[in-house]
């Protein structure tokens, strides 16, 4: 990467950080869309930051990590998946983050719709971590008691999920209902999958 354009993405790293630390009252309202926006960032230049850059990347995640944990009970179910799905990409989190992120998962689990489950389920099998074992149990189930509001892009995620799981993911967790339920609810909604 040149180094212009290395200076002008440590000039945006630390405006976002500030603008978050600044608006200590909106950081909540603010959280989804600078996720959003590290994520557009760590899709164009990801692999090629390094040293400083990758640094204030990682100390903007470890920021919003520390204010992420003080906020958890009042993120929105989107800015919560959001949280999860992000951090598993940037392999980002400590252990201490995790445990509660977890424990969150399966407090929150019934109130989540089938769209968020299949996402988390997603992230959490993308990770690096392993996937605990109570965490697949009861997102798996619970996607199965709301498998009629699974529409197609989340089974697409849900595919996903099974496919690249396959070794972190317990098998007796999956069931031929699960593989049956997968298959049926594609056969209603294969008109609204659109891959491209």
């Amino acid at each position: 990467m040149e180094q212009p354009v290395k200076d002008e993405l440590s000039e945006v790293l630390f405006a976002l950080e500030e603008l978050y630390k600044q608006s200590e009252r909106h950081q909540k309202n603010l959280f989804s869309p600078l996720m959003l926006l590290l994520n557009d960032i760590y899709d164009a230049v990801g692999p090629q930051m390094d040293g400083e850059l990758s640094g204030k990347f990682y100390d903007l995640l470890a920021f919003i990590e520390g204010r992420a944990k003080i906020m958890l009970h009042t993120l929105s179910m989107d800015s919560f998946t959001n949280l999860i799905y992000y951090f598993c990409k940037f392999r980002a989190g400590e252990d201490q983050f995790w445990a509660k992120m977890e424990n969150s998962v399966i407090k929150n689990k019934d109130g989540m719709s089938a769209h968020h489950l299949c996402r988390v389920l997603l992230a959490l099998v993308m990770n690096y971590r392993p996937v605990p074992h109570l965490i697949a149990e009861h997102l798996i189930g619970e996607i199965l008691l709301k498998f009629d509001k699974v529409s197609a892009h989340d089974i697409f995620s849900l595919s996903i999920a099974l496919g690249k799981g396959n070794e972190k993911i317990p098998h007796r967790l999956i069931s031929s209902d699960l593989y049956y339920s997968i298959y049926l609810r594609l056969m209603t909604a294969v008109h609204e999958l659109d891959l491209y």
